[in-house]
């Protein structure tokens, strides 16, 4: 893969295996300058730009999971959770989809961006690397936002139609639950 390491203002070649990462300037004659940053020991970056095709499936079947993880960990507190949880014959549907995902053949999300993924916050300079919350309307409709690195994914776990979330957000007038205060 092609990389670039900004601090130094250098391209790279990239390659990554089970093991380890190996990277070799663009330009041989920089290599001095490569070498002199790595045992310098200060903090930089790599960027390998991806590639922005995301297979929707596989990702709506990884957004329902994580919701039914969430689900289960905000349920162990109360007496009885997992019998609940796994008798629920509304989740039917979502435990098919997550197992074998063939049915429905799609189960739509939204994605959009909330901030910027090296976002530090004020307080302490933290960074948020993931959060996420529910949403259960007077619709009897039960949504999952989830953030990571400050992408915002929101999935109805009561049904497929992706209609349901951007609904949702329109009339929250694009507030996301995540962030309540802002827009």
């Amino acid at each position: 893969m092609k990389g670039i390491l900004p601090h130094l203002e250098m391209g790279v070649d990239v390659w990554v295996d089970r093991e380890s990462i190996a990277i070799e300037p663009w330009d041989h004659s920089r290599k001095g300058d490569f070498e002199r940053s790595l045992l310098a020991g200060r903090p930089g970056k790599l960027l390998v730009p991806g590639s922005s095709h995301v297979d929707r499936k596989l990702m709506s079947r990884f957004l329902l999971k994580a919701a039914m993880e969430a689900l289960a960990l905000r349920m162990m507190e109360v007496e009885g959770w997992r019998k609940e949880l796994l008798d629920m014959e509304a989740l039917d549907p979502v435990r098919r989809y997550v197992r074998v995902g063939d049915q429905p053949v799609n189960w739509g999300y939204s994605r959009r961006r909330l901030y910027a993924h090296d976002a530090l916050f004020r307080k302490d300079s933290y960074e948020v690397l993931h959060e996420f919350d529910f949403v259960y309307t007077g619709e009897k409709r039960l949504f999952f936002f989830l953030a990571i690195f400050g992408e915002e994914y929101a999935i109805d776990i009561s049904g497929p139609d992706p209609a349901s979330c951007l609904a949702y957000l329109k009339m929250q007038k694009g507030v996301s639950p995540l962030y309540p205060q802002k827009g």
